[in-house]
């Protein structure tokens, strides 16, 4: 029995109603570059309220490659990590897996942010989207709440773009059901959202300085109480590339 069909298949813990052409216009079109990715993560992270964002991204490495008339993957991922409000399972339901929902037009959101009252800069709900034009594979893991004797509660899932497309194709439901992941419905000490990407088509991660200078063309002015650090994962443990924040941009030794 598959982990999709093991955890509470009657009901379907997440769900996502979406259509194909959302999908291919906005998830292949407006981003195929991984920079453009991270920016649209980096900018969901902001509108979460974050204070600090760490990207793990192979620096100046193919993602993956056509050999042989086969895509091979390198062994590579991208990770964006935040210290936001993070989301409870509810909320990913509510909000996250809605798409195309323009949050500023909802009372329950607004064009400024829960806390710290940032006016937003995501994209109408489609940033989330923004991974499908670079690979197949979106891992979210989110805590997020009211904190209960516990800790926060775990929202953990995994989007598939393949199965979104033959969901879309086949017209015979029209709504998508994440993957449940082994830490979904249970707690973390801390709040703040991981996404990682796997599973990349062939792209290419721009050098260590192309990547900063891209980042900072969109996160470069003075963003109070924001610093965004890259990591370069290309070798075995992660080293500090360059971080951007506030005036202060700059490569790190």
């Amino acid at each position: 029995m598959s982990p999709r069909e093991n955890k509470n298949s009657a009901s379907h813990p997440y769900t996502m109603k979406i259509e194909r052409t959302i999908v291919d216009k906005l998830g292949l079109q407006m981003y195929d570059k991984a920079s453009a990715v991270v920016a649209e993560l980096i900018a969901n992270s902001y509108d979460a309220d974050a204070e600090d964002v760490v990207v793990k991204i192979p620096l100046g490495k193919a993602l993956a490659v056509h050999k042989g008339g086969v895509l091979e993957q390198k062994g590579y991922f991208i990770e964006v990590e935040d210290n936001g409000h993070g989301m409870t399972p509810e909320e990913a339901r509510e909000f996250y897996l809605k798409v195309g929902i323009d949050r500023r037009k909802n009372p329950r959101h607004g064009s400024t942010s829960r806390e710290k009252k940032r006016d937003v800069m995501g994209h109408k709900g489609i940033g989330k989207l923004a991974p499908f034009g670079i690979c197949h594979t979106i891992e979210v893991r989110s805590a997020g709440g009211e904190k209960t004797r516990k800790g926060y509660r775990v929202a953990h899932f995994e989007l598939d773009y393949d199965e979104i497309i033959g969901h879309t194709d086949s017209k015979s439901d029209e709504h998508y059901h994440p993957l449940p992941l082994s830490d979904d419905e249970t707690f973390d000490q801390k709040r703040g959202t991981r996404v990682i990407l796997k599973n990349f088509n062939a792209k290419r991660v721009p050098d260590d300085k192309t990547f900063h200078r891209q980042l900072a063309a969109r996160f470069g002015l003075e963003l109070p109480d924001f610093r965004i650090s890259v990591m370069d994962v290309k070798e075995d443990n992660p080293v500090p590339a360059f971080q951007v924040g506030k005036l202060h941009i700059a490569l790190m030794e």
